[in-house]
């Protein structure tokens, strides 16, 4: 790796150097003793030393650190310690260099990659997507005084507050095509801020970010930062299978709008992220409790950072996700998720768990039912279960116009209001319970006894064959229409 005078300078920064650099460009790669002949004709690339002295004699004892028009004085004598300290600079940055190209190489993750630069930079590092979607970082839970509320909410959803989002936004427009790190400033963060773009090809993708939270940030930073920025657009050139990964929600997409139904397809696509067509799934449909803009592709962000079980898009004005259970419970995922949509003012229902991804038009109906006869809380997530029969009644509502009441219904009420019994209630309990008198007396918080005399009634008053399995199904239909 190439070095420049700036970083030289940070490195020996225990010399206090006096720095009269004016070009600072990384070219250094080698050290070397300064002789009389290179006084003469100064290397390129090299960083020639000597006490200062024999190369200014006006400049008094020090040792110096020269390339071409740029020099270094340090406050000390020992020009070998200088020399050493030097070359392990070169070795300290080289190796840097090496790891990251071979972690490159080895297709690690971003977060992996990160990491390597965690002896580098002396203030918190975060990279982050185009829509400010936290990807890596390091230091990032370095106590920020003045910002605890903002930073609790970084670390927990790794996204910066949405108010500060929207602040940020408007002040970085128009910077996404400067291509060198730049000094950033907002009111949203209580602290300046170096910022990188980064691009994959022509599109900008997202920022390498420095905080000046520590201490200062220098020049020697700024050109490391540069560098770094290249090095993951390395990374994002070559890691196409991230990009493949988060493309999975269109493949459902193609398949819940019945535009792709080839099954061997689905089930390589399945493969290619460690899913299986035989493991347990759900689907959620969500959307904001309100009707704030924007709020759907943050909840998307947040949730695909969050969750990796899942993959989601967005249709019909709302978020769709599909969860794999292979390695959870519904119960768990769903509690996770719903600390997410409270945080977002949003709410969700679920479809019944199934394994056929064929017949995901189905399940996206179930979660439809959920929602929409949920109360659309903050944070909650509906199941389809739970409100199946109130779709159920509503459907047969709107579509029956006879009366297909079963008329033991009428006959017990109309005795009921005579004799002032409870004969209707208890049927309907009765068969619901399916017949079982202990359960029944126990609901009805009556006495066996008093269960037996009054089924014993209304087999008399009725006349009906309740071994019948229909008519005990058309009785309780009739139940199930008229009691809702």
């Amino acid at each position: 790796m190439r070095l420049s005078m700036w970083i030289l300078a940070d490195w020996l920064s225990s010399y206090h150097p006096v720095c009269n650099i004016q070009t600072g460009e990384q070219i250094l790669r080698h050290v070397r003793l300064l002789t009389d002949t290179d006084k003469k004709g100064l290397h390129e690339s090299s960083v020639l030393l000597c006490q200062s002295q024999d190369y200014i004699p006006t400049l008094g004892n020090g040792v110096i650190c020269v390339n071409q028009k740029d020099f270094l004085l340090l406050k000390t004598e020992n020009v070998d310690e200088v020399y050493n300290q030097i070359l392990e600079a070169f070795d300290f940055y080289n190796d840097w260099e090496y790891a990251m190209q071979d972690a490159i190489l080895n297709n690690v993750s971003i977060e992996a990659l990160i990491q390597l630069s965690s002896g580098i930079f002396r203030n918190p590092l975060a990279v982050t997507d185009s829509g400010h979607r936290i990807l890596a970082g390091l230091s990032l839970d370095e106590k920020v005084d003045g910002w605890e509320e903002g930073q609790h909410f970084l670390l927990e959803h790794k996204f910066l507050p949405m108010n500060a989002l929207a602040v940020i936004h408007k002040d970085l427009a128009g910077t996404e095509n400067m291509r060198v790190p730049f000094f950033f400033t907002s009111d949203a963060i209580p602290y300046p801020q170096l910022l990188r773009n980064l691009y994959f090809g022509a599109v900008h993708i997202g920022w390498l970010m420095i905080w000046e939270t520590r201490s200062p940030i220098t020049q020697g930073a700024v050109q490391l930062c540069d560098y770094l920025g290249t090095v993951l657009e390395q990374w994002f050139s070559r890691n196409q299978t991230q990009e493949e990964l988060s493309s999975i929600g269109m493949i459902f997409k193609r398949y819940l709008t019945g535009t792709e139904k080839e099954t061997i397809s689905l089930r390589l696509s399945m493969n290619s992220i460690g899913w299986s067509l035989e493991d347990p799934k759900f689907l959620i449909r969500m959307a904001p409790c309100s009707t704030a803009p924007g709020s759907l592709d943050t909840l998307y962000h947040l949730i695909s950072r969050k969750i990796n079980d899942g993959y989601g898009f967005l249709y019909e004005e709302q978020l769709v996700y599909i969860f794999n259970l292979k390695g959870t419970t519904q119960q768990e995922l769903t509690a996770q998720l719903s600390r997410t949509l409270k945080a977002m003012n949003a709410c969700g229902g679920a479809s019944y768990i199934f394994q056929d991804l064929s017949n995901l038009k189905n399940y996206y109906e179930q979660a439809g039912i959920a929602l929409s006869y949920s109360a659309k809380s903050s944070g909650t997530i509906a199941f389809c279960q739970d409100f199946i029969m109130d779709y159920v009644h509503e459907t047969l509502k709107k579509n029956i116009t006879l009366d297909i009441l079963h008329p033991a219904l009428q006959r017990l009420k109309q005795y009921d209001k005579k004799y002032h019994t409870d004969y209707y209630n208890t049927l309907y309990h009765f068969l619901l319970e399916e017949r079982n008198q202990i359960r029944t007396a126990k609901l009805l918080h009556i006495h066996r006894n008093t269960l037996v005399h009054r089924i014993l009634k209304i087999y008399e008053i009725l006349d009906i064959d309740f071994e019948n399995p229909d008519i005990r199904s058309h009785i309780l239909l009739s139940y199930f229409l008229e009691r809702k």
